[in-house]
């Protein structure tokens, strides 16, 4: 089964640099030119434009290379599980005395 994706929806996708996260700004359905090269988009196949969330940086990739994030009231779910636990981990090394102010 293809993903398939809608303008807003959050995703996230690996690159260069490491796991990037962003809103999907345009559903492209035609060949279209793409900073330096053609995207060969079609309705059967089509590409996302995405804009980071961290950066003004601006990306084009299939479905298939995207991931929906899970998002409750429009928070991300996973980020703040993951800041959860590192709080947890904080709070817990410092009653073991591993930190000290």
């Amino acid at each position: 089964m293809k993903k398939s994706f809608k303008v807003g929806d959050h995703v996230g996708w690996n690159s260069e640099a490491g796991h990037v996260r962003g809103r999907i700004t345009k559903k492209i359905t035609s060949a279209i030119k793409f900073k330096t090269y053609t995207v060969r988009a079609s309705k059967e196949e089509p590409q996302y434009l995405i804009k980071s969330d961290t950066t003004d940086h601006v990306a084009m990739h299939k479905g298939a290379a995207l991931n929906k994030l899970k998002e409750f009231n429009g928070v991300d779910v996973l980020a703040c599980a993951a800041f959860s636990d590192a709080m947890r981990s904080v709070e817990h090394r410092a009653q073991m005395g591993q930190i000290v102010d």
